[in-house]
């Protein structure tokens, strides 16, 4: 019995569903009464069937007469011996029931506080599962943005660092005529100065 109470003060939350659903010692040992409650009953109709029955028999002797030299006749009233019968019947049907009753009683005890433990320990499981995938979700939602502003700020730098670059490179390089000299465009086929047909593309 000290066990018993020693279990429940030691209380683990569940770690999986077998866990939630897994009865403890209270409710094994509430299983146990109910079904030695109704053995117990059982055995006890069928002891009070079995001493009714003789002593049913017994009723049923009665003395006759005595004869002339002290003989004594019996003669078998069966009238009687139902009538004991029937009493012990009913007496250990009577029995039988309220043991059954009690046992009744003990397994719906222990049915309810069985469903009972196990619909709140699958509660709390589930409560704890998801806390623990919001958790991690959060973390990686954190991580994420973390990630995306570095990269963000890295391919700032980058594209900036490109374009001064590429800026650089137009303003050192620039596309001129081969004949006059003058400045003229990347797609330019004659000179806007002299007319002429650029073949190729000088740079200077």
């Amino acid at each position: 019995m000290a066990n018993m109470f020693k279990e429940a003060s030691n209380y683990k939350s569940p770690a999986s569903v077998e866990d939630s659903v897994k009865t403890d010692k209270i409710i094994d040992g509430l299983w146990r009464w109910c079904y030695g409650i109704e053995r117990l009953g059982m055995i006890l109709f069928i002891i009070i069937i079995i001493i009714g029955i003789v002593t049913s028999i017994f009723a049923g002797i009665e003395q006759e007469s005595v004869s002339y030299f002290g003989k004594i006749n019996y003669t078998f009233n069966f009238v009687k011996f139902l009538t004991s019968l029937l009493s012990s019947a009913i007496g250990a049907f009577i029995e039988y029931c309220i043991y059954h009753a009690v046992a009744l009683l003990m397994g719906a005890l222990a049915s309810i506080t069985q469903h009972t433990k196990a619909t709140a320990k699958l509660l709390e499981y589930q409560l704890t599962k998801s806390k623990t995938t919001e958790n991690n979700g959060c973390q990686s939602k954190k991580c994420m943005g973390e990630n995306s502003d570095y990269t963000g700020a890295g391919s700032y730098r980058n594209t900036k660092a490109g374009g001064a670059k590429a800026g650089a490179g137009n303003t050192a390089r620039q596309r001129v005529c081969k004949n006059c000299g003058t400045v003229i465009s990347e797609d330019a086929d004659f000179c806007r100065a002299c007319g002429t047909k650029q073949t190729e593309k000088v740079y200077r």
